[in-house]
């Protein structure tokens, strides 16, 4: 149960990642220059191959502009 709680919060944190990005018209690169996080781990992130840490989490925020 925890595990599919986990997978289900990593899913809606990279579709909601990938939303702002989008709206914003950045693209992965752009993204990656701005947070330090490579293109890879960005789009592993956006397409819930992996959950961010919170540290990586807060400075993708940082670099979109959002809280």
């Amino acid at each position: 149960m925890a595990r599919e709680v986990a997978l289900m919060e990593a899913n809606q944190i990279g579709t909601r990642l990938k939303e702002i990005r989008r709206s914003l018209d950045q693209t992965l690169a752009q993204v990656s220059k701005s947070t330090g996080v490579s293109i890879s781990n960005l789009s592993k992130i956006e397409n819930s191959q992996i959950s961010p840490s919170f540290d990586i989490m807060k400075r993708i925020c940082d670099g979109l502009g959002v809280t």
